[in-house]
């Protein structure tokens, strides 16, 4: 755990940020005494849908069979025929 002043903290911002973002922890002092500290922010949990809602939506949606078909080619075509 390293320890800066507030002086110190102002002048290195950059390098403690990168400092808090890969995992170190980093205590900024006020006259020798600990006012804050710098972490990484964890990133927020991912929301995980109700199941059930999820099978009604998947359920509600048409089957849309498979095609090979160039979506790119398809798009030329209709750009291209008329000029």
């Amino acid at each position: 755990m390293a320890s800066y002043s507030v002086a110190e903290a102002k002048d290195r911002l950059p390098s403690l940020l990168n400092a808090a973002q890969n995992g170190e922890e980093v205590v900024i002092t006020r006259r020798g005494k600990p006012i804050a500290n710098l972490t990484a922010v964890a990133a927020p949990p991912l929301k995980i849908a109700d199941p059930a809602v999820m099978d009604r939506i998947l359920a509600s949606l048409p089957d849309i069979p498979y095609s090979d078909v160039d979506s790119v080619t398809v798009l030329r075509q209709v750009r291209y025929r008329d000029l």
